[in-house]
């Protein structure tokens, strides 16, 4: 899968625009972030913890996390990995999420 074919997902739901930012494109939700193509080649997808947990454990072949993103409620995909029916599914999950408050897990100090 494309990252052009990603978007075209995103961009048939209500509210969605395709737009420049975070380093490559972007697709937001009435203007925050659902998933963005960062340095133009790492997909990034806005989620909430509950997803996120579920699809790094039932997807690890595909879904996937960079320790800069530890405490943000996102993962990675591997486009070229990803069937449509999973891009569909994470599409839908950042659509639902990303205009709500971002909830960042924090990592006691020790």
């Amino acid at each position: 899968m494309t990252y052009e074919e990603f978007a075209k997902f995103g961009l048939q739901l209500p509210g969605t625009e395709e737009v420049t930012g975070k380093g490559g494109p972007c697709v937001n939700r009435d203007g925050r972030g659902m998933f963005w193509l960062k340095k133009w080649e790492l997909l990034c997808i806005h989620t909430d913890w509950e997803n996120h947990d579920r699809l790094l454990d039932e997807h690890p072949d595909v879904i996937y996390k960079t320790p800069h993103f530890d405490e943000y409620p996102a993962v990675h995909a591997h486009l070229d990995r990803l069937s449509p029916e999973l891009a569909r599914e994470l599409v839908q999950i950042a659509w639902d999420f990303a205009p709500n408050k971002i909830h960042y897990r924090r990592r006691p100090k020790v």
